[in-house]
């Protein structure tokens, strides 16, 4: 017989979404300049996004940073849906920056950004 268990909810999800949409008083970028990190511009004012791979010094005339002049307490949303998620997580993370995937930010933000389509 099948067991299914009822979904836990990921309460440091909801957590930092909370502060990512409603706290204007902490940095918040978004890493990766792609169509999910325009998604999330249109509903958040983002202080701008994180590229490590490119010349371009804007995006959507938000800044592009390097993740070394990130300040510390910053927020940040990763967009990296396909490819390497996790490790752009943990890069992230040993920076100790407050972070979350895309994944998470959709299910708990609560906004209606862009849902991934993997297939």
């Amino acid at each position: 017989m099948l067991t299914i268990y009822p979904e836990k909810q990921n309460r440091k999800a909801q957590d930092f979404c909370k502060s990512f949409i409603n706290q204007a008083d902490r940095p918040r970028y978004v890493l990766g300049c792609n169509e999910y990190a325009a998604s999330i511009n249109d509903f958040v004012d983002v202080d701008g996004f994180i590229d490590e791979f490119t010349e371009e010094t804007s995006y959507l005339g938000k800044p592009i940073v390097k993740l070394d002049s990130l300040p510390k307490e910053s927020l940040v949303v990763s967009v990296v849906a396909l490819g390497r998620p996790l490790i752009a997580l943990r890069k992230l993370e040993a920076r100790g920056l407050v972070c979350l995937d895309y994944f998470n930010f959709v299910k708990y933000s609560g906004l209606g950004v862009k849902r991934i389509e993997l297939f």
